[in-house]
């Protein structure tokens, strides 16, 4: 794979999902199947995964950014619920000399004005914070999460699904019992991790995180 075609947020965030998401399959046909070995198909198969991998990128942003997406809130959740009062009064004052009546409506939550002044300050920290490292870092870790957590059924089904293929083409004398075995073992444990680790926890997790960055980076 030519990796110059996706970025690194890609990379992390986008196509590591679609690669976890499509192992089940791919996997095993691997060990059921020796023609799916050979350099030919092997090569078309790689070449329909890439091509199929921008769909999925198109489709996880549509999806993930619609329905998954809590950054945002979080970030408000930990300015208003988990700075300290130094950090706070830092924030206030950088902001003051850049907008001194957005400043003095923060100090102030129960103005009418107060979210709407904090989405604006936000937007100005964003842009602030937008090269650091550690905060580019727990964005990624964060897509990844969020995008992992979008596709959760599709995993869990496409899992579920390759097990019972692989129980059928057993007992209709398709592949032998080691293949069975070694393949059904690989489906069911990618089939596991979709419900243990992947849950919206995860994401939450994640989202904290990226706005603990997200703040440190611009004290």
């Amino acid at each position: 794979m030519n990796l110059t075609l996706f970025d690194e947020y890609d990379l992390r965030a986008r196509i590591s999902v679609w690669i976890i998401l499509i192992a089940p399959v791919i996997i095993p046909l691997y060990i059921i199947s020796n023609s799916v070995r050979s350099l030919s198909a092997t090569a078309l198969i790689l070449i329909t995964l890439i091509a199929l991998s921008n769909l999925f990128i198109v489709k996880i942003r549509e999806i993930a950014k619609d329905k998954y997406d809590i950054k945002h809130e979080y970030i408000k959740i930990y300015f208003n619920q988990h700075l300290s009062k130094e950090a706070l009064n830092i924030i206030l004052k950088k902001i003051e000399s850049i907008n001194c009546d957005l400043a003095r409506i923060l100090e102030d939550r129960n103005s009418d004005k107060y979210d709407e002044a904090l989405d604006i300050v936000l937007a100005i920290i964003k842009k602030d914070v937008r090269d650091n490292k550690l905060v580019y870092g727990e964005n990624i870790q964060y897509g990844f999460c969020r995008n992992l957590y979008a596709v959760r059924l599709f995993g869990r089904c496409m899992s579920f699904i390759m097990v019972f293929v692989e129980v059928l083409l057993y007992y209709n004398d398709v592949i032998d019992e080691i293949s069975t075995i070694v393949s059904v073992l690989i489906s069911a444990l990618f089939f596991i991790l979709w419900f243990v680790f992947v849950k919206k926890n995860i994401v939450e997790f994640s989202a904290n995180n990226y706005a603990e960055a997200f703040f440190d980076a611009f004290i």
